[in-house]
């Protein structure tokens, strides 16, 4: 891959990243780690109703999940950089074939080509 392609790839990942880091705020992170799971205790102060501690449960765990899966997409962001960095990125881990610009285009992060993908 020149050197075009990857400037042009990195900027799409650093502007992933970037959103992925204005989605998830510093203060989400505090606020999530504050609160406490439903198992452990009760996750807000003015829930007194079972329906309610209910979807104060649902809500946590939903808030987790989409930070967890937030912070999942941030790390395959920052190791795609470092493959940029290192030199070997488009190519498969697997197979070490170059991965298409196609699939690069649609999943700028992949370590993997379609092929090996599946």
């Amino acid at each position: 891959m020149n050197r075009n392609d990857l400037g042009y790839f990195k900027n799409i990942i650093l502007e992933k990243r970037q959103g992925v880091l204005r989605s998830i705020s510093a203060t989400d992170l505090i606020n999530l780690e504050k609160r406490t799971h439903p198992n452990g205790g009760e996750i807000s102060q003015y829930s007194t109703h079972m329906a309610d501690q209910g979807s104060d449960a649902n809500q946590y765990e939903l808030d987790n999940y989409f930070v967890a899966r937030s912070l999942k997409f941030l790390r395959h962001l920052e190791q795609a950089l470092a493959r940029i960095e290192k030199g070997d990125y488009g190519i498969c881990v697997i197979c070490y074939k170059e991965i298409p610009r196609e699939r690069l285009e649609v999943v700028p992060h992949t370590q993997y080509c379609t092929q090996c993908k599946n």
